[in-house]
């Protein structure tokens, strides 16, 4: 009986040295693969270095070499529905570009060769969808207010600016000044169309009209809801109603009064909003600025080449490596 309950412990005692010993190997192994490694760098340091540094002499020599490459990011909304027109347009002024038309060179007033390197392209870049208690909240209103046209108006306005989308207008060149300067011009050939001048003309005269009629509204809304404020504070006039009628002569009680009043104040503000962003048919949200170019072909080569040289030097290794290798099992 001793001796089977003295065994148990002998066996843990056996486990637990095995375990130690594969920890002390495991941790020997990986000091050795350590030490490898330091050999390798130890003994191909002179190397590496010679590859890094030709790496960046190449990349600096390339640097001078190639041209630089610019791009500059803009911002663009389209109004009036004209979505189609910039797309179409951007098609015909970049075919005016690839065929060096001269009449269009005229119009822009530059020299074929200032079209060297330069290029642009256009791109959507947001979609806005009306979620759905946005719509819930467009058919409130118009419940709340079913023979003001002013609603009507504002959520048809609404549900227009909701479906338009911006774009992305890239341009690249070599030359940073000169590229701005065609930039420019190109965006003001796009917002020159006739069509849209006067129907943006058009819209505008009808939105001062409108802030300038809820003006008025608003004026008289004020005046009623002070006398009738007034007349609550007479002992007299205690039970005594005060009518207001709107635009179309229905009477409005006070609480209908002050949504009103809320409401027009509301569409002015965003009348006012319509009116300093439809200023033109591209309205320009960012211009951005001059930057590289990053996928041009030469960009940062100074980073590159040295990583590239690097990594072709290892793999080279490896692959001496491995043929080492395969002939010794060959052996």
């Amino acid at each position: 009986m001793s001796k089977n309950a003295i065994e148990p412990k002998q066996s843990d005692e056996i486990d637990l040295g095995d375990l130690f010993k594969l920890i002390g190997n495991f941790f020997r192994n990986l000091f050795k693969a350590f030490l490898r490694v330091f050999l390798f760098f130890k003994k191909n340091l002179i190397r590496l270095v010679v590859l890094i540094i030709l790496g960046l002499v190449i990349g600096i020599g390339l640097s001078k070499i190639v041209t630089k490459k610019f791009k500059n990011e803009v911002i663009v909304r389209s109004n009036f529905g004209s979505k189609e027109y910039l797309y179409n347009k951007v098609d015909e002024i970049k075919n005016n570009i690839s065929n060096r038309d001269s009449l269009f060179l005229t119009k822009l007033q530059i020299d074929e060769e200032d079209l060297k390197g330069f290029n642009f392209k256009i791109e959507e870049i947001e979609n806005e969808v009306i979620e759905e208690d946005e719509r819930e909240q467009y058919l409130e209103l118009l419940k709340a207010f079913p023979t003001e046209k002013f609603a009507l108006e504002g959520v048809r306005a609404e549900l227009i600016k909701k479906r338009s989308l911006n774009h992305k207008i890239t341009f690249y060149f070599d030359n940073s000044d000169l590229g701005i300067e065609l930039s420019k011009k190109i965006l003001q050939i796009i917002n020159s169309n006739s069509y849209f001048q006067e129907l943006k003309n058009v819209s505008n005269k009808n939105l001062e009209l409108r802030i300038q009629k809820n003006e008025n509204q608003l004026s008289q809304i004020n005046e009623l809801i002070s006398n009738y404020s007034k007349s609550l504070l007479k002992e007299t006039d205690k039970n005594s109603t005060t009518t207001i009628f709107n635009a179309e002569g229905s009477a409005l009680n006070i609480g209908d009064a002050m949504r009103l009043r809320i409401s027009l104040l509301k569409e002015n503000e965003a009348a006012a909003i319509d009116l300093l962003e439809e200023q033109d048919v591209i309205s320009i949200i960012s211009f951005g600025g001059v930057q590289g170019d990053s996928e041009s072909l030469f960009v940062n080569m100074t980073k590159v080449l040295p990583i590239v040289f690097v990594s072709l030097f290892f793999l080279f290794t490896f692959i001496v490596y491995l043929n080492r290798k395969s002939k010794e099992l060959l052996k």
